[in-house]
Order: structure tokens, then sequence, then C-alpha cells
């Protein structure tokens, strides 16, 4: 099925992820002092590690799978350092924050809080609820497919 963004688009799409998934890995963990032996790491797989304290949720690419009022398809996601990362099909990508207390995620975008509750979080669903003025705004998303 060919793609409805323009190639440009993908392109700058694809740089815009690539670069935020790489920015989410840690750097080579230093070795022993040039006394005691290599500064190498013991794996290549050693610079992709996750912290232990991570939610499982982040440096992922989640798309937009059911809402009550985003756009399917939108893309999130979630580093590890508290930045937020959003882009669509119909507007310029953006840059927020995020913060975890408990159960709540508050999504921090252009200056304002938007706290939800988290109410699943598993390898294939991150599903959350936002409270409002109205009706509630419920999101599931799902792992963004390369394009």
């Amino acid at each position: 099925m060919p793609s409805l963004l323009p190639i440009h688009r993908r392109r700058h799409l694809a740089a815009f992820f690539g670069f935020a998934l790489l920015s989410a890995c840690p750097g080579p963990k230093p070795g022993p002092s040039a006394a005691g032996g290599s500064t190498a790491p013991d794996s290549a797989a050693s610079n992709f590690a996750v912290s232990d304290s991570s939610p499982a949720f982040t440096n992922r690419v989640w798309k937009v799978g059911r809402s009550s009022g985003v756009e399917r398809g939108m893309l999130y996601v979630f580093l590890g350092d508290g930045t937020l990362l959003i882009a669509s099909a119909h507007g310029t990508p953006s840059l927020g924050h995020w913060t975890r207390s408990a159960d709540t995620l508050t999504l921090i975008e252009e200056g304002i809080a938007h706290p939800a509750v988290m109410r699943r979080a598993t390898a294939d669903t991150f599903e959350l609820t936002f409270a409002g003025r109205g009706a509630p705004l419920g999101i599931t998303f799902v792992p963004a497919s390369a394009p």
C-alpha cells in the first residue's frame, strides 16, 4: 500500500524519530581504569541497555491506535529522560515533557500540564485516560511499525 505522506515528509519523520531513539540510548559504560585494563564495553548490546528504573513504555515509538479525541496514527515517544516527542502526518513534530507519579502520567505540551491515569502498560498496549472539561479522553497506543 503506498504511503499517503510525500517523500520529503516521510524522510523528515524518519530522521526525527531516528534521532529521538538514538538520543535515548545511553553511551558506552565506563570500563576499568587504564591501569586495570580495557575501557571497551563488554558487548555491543550494552550500548542499548535501558536503565532498570525506566518504565516499560519509554524509549519506544507508540502510535495512537484508538482514541475518543486524538487523531489515529499520531506518533508519541516518551524518552527515558522525560522528553516527549509528538508527530502526525498533518503537522510539525513537537517537543514536550512528561512526568510520572504512581499511576499518574502528566504530559506537558506547550507549557500546559495534562495529567492522565495510566490504565494499562504492556508490551503491545499503552492506555491513558485524561480527565478534563467534559467527557474523559481515552488514548490507546500500540507499537508503531517501521515505515
